[in-house]
């Protein structure tokens, strides 16, 4: 059996267009929460199938008996690679245990990342490139800031990173944000660039709550704009 995946790189127009298409059955997307409607929109109109994830808010659970190093390695690589541009990366690290195993995990994972190599992406030597665009990095920092006026604390700030020899580049480095409370934007919405959010927790059980908690909040929020005077409770 012969198998052809074609990458194409095109705007909303296009996509629309093959979404649509009569010789398309059906389209899974994930991304933000604004593409995925317009997506499921035309994809309705037309009679397609869709399967959409908007605004994905990741989370990694990281327990008292994990390999401290290797999950730190992991984590490190899955939130910060391109720069957290993509729809897979980790956002919400939520640590279950004592105080003890907190402040261990915690400042293993903000010294890993103070030490990132940030740089030109073609690089080799380069652990994390630039944003794509001014705007996104501009959108990120009012991410960080919201929560920060939220009650999140900054203990990794990566706003004014510098890189030396491209100064004029769409840079920011490793942000981490601390005390971040399940139920924040920050925590809820995809930040989609290097922010990470480390919550605590008390039990997997906690945890398993929260993330299927966003999921249907996220749900009533298509509903709501799908079907006029829809209420949520």
């Amino acid at each position: 059996m012969l198998m052809v995946i074609n990458l194409v790189h095109l705007d909303n127009s296009v996509v629309e267009y093959l979404v649509t298409h009569r010789l398309v059955e059906g389209t899974a997307f994930v991304g933000t929460s604004t593409i995925a409607l317009r997506l499921y929109e035309a994809s309705a109109r037309a009679g397609k199938r869709f399967l959409g994830g908007g605004s994905a808010a990741n989370y990694a659970v990281v327990m008292p008996d994990a390999n401290l190093e290797r999950t730190v390695e992991t984590l490190i690589h899955s939130k910060y690679g391109n720069a957290g541009q993509r729809c897979l990366a980790i956002q919400n690290i939520v640590v279950v245990g004592d105080d003890n195993f907190y402040n261990k995990f915690r400042n293993a994972f903000v010294e890993r990342a103070r030490v990132l190599r940030v740089g030109y992406g073609l690089d080799e030597s380069v652990e994390m490139g630039p944003m794509t665009t001014e705007q996104y990095r501009q959108n990120v920092i009012r991410k960080v800031e919201n929560a920060v006026n939220a009650g999140a604390r900054v203990v990794l700030d990566g706003r004014d990173y510098k890189v030396q020899d491209y100064p004029r580049g769409f840079y920011l480095g490793p942000t981490i944000l601390e005390d971040v409370g399940p139920d924040m934007d920050i925590a809820r919405e995809e930040v989609f660039g290097p922010v990470a959010n480390l919550i605590r927790a008390g039990n997997l059980d906690e945890v398993i709550d929260w993330i299927n908690r966003v999921s249907i909040i996220t749900r009533l929020r298509y509903s709501r704009k799908m079907v006029p005077g829809l209420g949520t409770s």
